[in-house]
């Protein structure tokens, strides 16, 4: 990330800048064209539902765990969200 001194500095661009990267990537990953051209197997799809399915869960459970941790209560609405 560079800072350009002679432009006021603005944390909002660089986030949606660096998401909007995020969201490319992700939109043109081979596995997601090959989703769509349905070049995925089935079993190969319900396994990978299946990790997702955990990994959320996971989530889910430890933002729950942060949640208790918080000390302040802008702290727990952030995982909360």
């Amino acid at each position: 990330m560079t800072y350009n001194n002679n432009k006021k500095y603005d944390l909002f661009d660089d986030l949606q800048r660096n998401l909007s990267n995020v969201v490319d990537t992700i939109i043109n990953h081979p596995y997601i064209h090959a989703l769509e051209k349905k070049q995925i197997r089935k079993d190969k799809l319900e396994i990978f539902v299946c990790e997702q399915f955990h990994i959320i869960a996971n989530d889910k459970r430890n933002f729950a765990f942060m949640i208790s941790k918080t000390s302040n209560d802008a702290a727990s609405k952030l995982f909360i969200d």
